[in-house]
Formats: C-alpha cells, sequence, structure tokens
C-alpha cells in the first residue's frame, strides 16, 4: 500500500547509506499527490537528486541483475522479469 493512496503526500524520500546497507526514508504529511511509476518505484527525491548512495545502490541492483542473467538456472520467465528491471535501472543511470 503506498502512502499516497491513503491521503499523503511525499515531501521527500531518497536513499541513504549507513555500515555498507542502504535504507529508503520517506517523510509525508496528509495531503495530495500524483507519483509516476518511476517515481514510485525510485523515489521521486532520487530521481531528482540522484544522490551517490542512490546511485551506489541501484548500480551494485545492476550489477547483480546482470549476473543472474548469466545464470543457467534461471528460468526464462525470471529471466524476462529480471530484464525489465535491469531495463528501467539503465533508462534512469
Amino acid at each position: 500500500l503506498c502512502a499516497v493512496n491513503i491521503g499523503y503526500k511525499i515531501k521527500k524520500d531518497y536513499t541513504f547509506k549507513d555500515r555498507k546497507k542502504f535504507y529508503d526514508l520517506i517523510f509525508a504529511r496528509k495531503g495530495d499527490d500524483f507519483l509516476t511509476q518511476e517515481e514510485l518505484y525510485f523515489g521521486r527525491t532520487n530521481l531528482q537528486q540522484k544522490p551517490l548512495a542512490f546511485i551506489e545502490k541501484i548500480t551494485q541492483r545492476k550489477v547483480a541483475l546482470q549476473g543472474f542473467l548469466c545464470n543457467e538456472e534461471v528460468s526464462d520467465e525470471s529471466k524476462n522479469e529480471l530484464k525489465k528491471e535491469l531495463e528501467r535501472i539503465e533508462q534512469i543511470c
């Protein structure tokens, strides 16, 4: 369930890193808002400002996806889903 769907406006949503672990933080207040699919997936603030932690996180995810796609044990159906995610990431960085 997305906060936007229950009457909240996203003020800031971004990724930060602490001790090698990534966290996604969302600040919201009562109000109306609309987010695109990409903003829902990555975070509006991340897409606008592209903070270093966000870039590092999606770069690591991209490398992991590429590894999964090379794995012969991964089903074709799963590979198709992984390819979609990889394409989504490649569109923003």
